[in-house]
């Protein structure tokens, strides 16, 4: 599916230092606070290349707790362990973070704005690559636009 040196290419690209401050908001400690909890225990202080595929697997299911801020810094961790298994819990919901289900612009502006060309093309790449995998063929319209998102942030000059 990818080239084995995917994980070095995200380490090229990605900052290595821990994120300051909190990674989830309050909407995700109230609505989901177990979730939540878990995710702070395991992530905060931590660079995404302390994280094991592993743990980014388990933790797959509380992507959504993270801040955008912290969803941009740990994100190559879960883009590693989609990679390492693209049929694990990282892979699915890797695709609903980072596929537009709807509201196009403001998706594009909060969520892929966030990151560099250089970033968005290995993001790119991950989806491209799941998309062709028959455990997203409930996808239908969604891969493509999101597909088109990533690749124009990817085009994009940078910032």
């Amino acid at each position: 599916m990818l080239d084995s040196d995917y994980r070095a290419r995200l380490a090229a690209e990605f900052p290595s230092e821990p994120l300051p401050g909190e990674i989830v908001g309050e909407a995700a400690r109230s609505i989901k606070p177990d979730g939540a909890a878990e995710i702070e225990a395991e992530f905060a202080g931590k660079s995404w290349l302390q994280i094991t595929p592993a743990l980014a697997d388990r933790q797959a299911g509380n992507i959504i707790c993270l801040t955008l801020e912290a969803l941009a810094h740990h994100l190559p961790a879960f883009l590693a362990a989609a990679h390492a298994d693209p049929d694990g819990d990282s892979a699915t919901y890797l695709v609903y973070a980072l596929i537009p289900l709807g509201g196009l612009d403001r998706f594009e502006a909060e969520t892929v704005a966030l990151f560099s060309p250089a970033q968005a093309a290995l993001i790119h790449e991950l989806l491209e690559g799941l998309a062709a995998s028959p455990s997203f063929q409930y996808f239908r319209d969604e891969f493509p636009v999101g597909l088109a998102l990533w690749r124009r942030r990817a085009a994009a000059s940078p910032s």
